[in-house]
């Protein structure tokens, strides 16, 4: 196990050689990450620990893997991401696609309730990325438009939030058997213009929320499987508009998720008591409530707070302090006295 881990984290670091238009690496900008560490100076040990991806024999046989995060239905009918290893390719976009795909080799790797959203039978066609508009181009064979009506917004959000997880990729437009498609086929929704994050994902309900003076947010909540894989579901929210963005993002992390099987990262007694945006980064100062009786910053609730803060282009990089004090311990004894930035993968899965 230790040396296919240690081969798929050394794949995934060539796949910018390899690539053109879809790089699987993002910007670092001198921080440190909350993704595994990846200096030579590392053991194969530390490396084992924290990235527990396997592969059985059959994803062997395709030689060099690397993580890519895909996005599936789970068993509360939210699109969730989970990373997996998948053969590592130059066309690894497109790879990533196929391996969403209801009976592609990924559906007997899911967690528990997790069910890909593109139907059974899809190919892909083929894809066009314009590097210079950060645009990729997907077209699917006829087989695309046979997805169950209540799903049609749950497939787009899967299809553009995967493929906008890459950083030269931003937008996504669809075709169907050599056309583009201006609607979506069963229930119409629309892609006259390319998709962006922006449509959101998991939007929650919108009752009561004056919309002229509303903007959207994700925040990223908790959820687990029925085999007991924990893992965070991004969520797009309606909140009124507010010059203090990151503050509004961290309050509702603490109000807590709506949707049913999600659950808050921050319990109700954490106190956001100072928030300071500088550039690409932002300071953010919680009360000692947002440590374990260990007094230390769980995972989920560092995962969470980055990626909410980070998602709604707040800032590249989060500064944790906790009474003002920046040294704070995450729960494997990591110190957080450095700006952190997002993790290029989240909900890594042991296949």
């Amino acid at each position: 196990m230790r040396n296919r881990t240690v081969k798929m984290i050394l794949s995934a670091a060539l796949i910018a050689l390899l690539l053109s238009g879809c790089s699987l690496t993002g910007k670092k900008s001198g921080s440190e990450s909350i993704d595994p560490p990846r200096d030579n100076s590392l053991t194969e040990e530390v490396l084992s620990e924290h990235w527990d991806i396997g592969m059985d024999d059959e994803l062997q046989e395709h030689g060099e893997v690397a993580p890519v995060t895909l996005y599936f239905k789970d068993a509360n009918g939210n699109v969730a991401p989970v990373t997996m290893a998948i053969p590592m390719t130059t066309e690894i976009a497109q790879r990533a696609l196929e391996y969403m795909i209801d009976g592609s080799t990924s559906s007997k790797y899911l967690p528990e309730g997790f069910t890909p959203l593109i139907p059974a039978g899809t190919t892909v066609l083929g894809m066009n990325i314009v590097e210079e508009e950060k645009l990729a181009i997907v077209d699917f064979s006829p087989e695309f438009a046979q997805y169950d009506a209540k799903d049609e917004r749950k497939l787009v959000e899967a299809i553009t939030w995967m493929l906008t997880g890459f950083p030269t990729i931003e937008k996504v437009k669809l075709w169907v058997n050599g056309e583009p498609l201006h609607q979506m086929p069963v229930n119409g929704f629309p892609l006259q213009e390319p998709l962006t994050r922006a449509i959101g994902i998991n939007l929650e309900g919108i009752e009561g929320v004056n919309l002229a003076t509303a903007e959207p947010i994700t925040l990223y909540f908790k959820s687990e499987s029925p085999d007991d894989f924990e893992y965070l579901v991004p969520v797009t929210r309606m909140i009124q508009r507010t010059e203090n963005k990151a503050e509004a993002v961290l309050q509702e992390l603490i109000t807590g998720p709506e949707k049913q099987g999600l659950y808050a990262v921050l319990a109700p007694d954490v106190k956001v008591l100072e928030v300071t945006p500088a550039d690409d980064l932002v300071t953010v100062d919680f009360n000692d409530y947002v440590l374990d009786p260990e007094y230390r910053l769980l995972d989920d609730a560092m995962q969470s707070i980055i990626l909410s803060l980070t998602e709604n282009q707040i800032a590249e990089r989060v500064q944790i302090k906790v009474n003002g004090n920046v040294e704070v311990l995450s729960s494997d004894n990591q110190s957080l006295a450095q700006p952190v930035t997002r993790p290029e993968h989240i909900n890594v899965y042991p296949m």
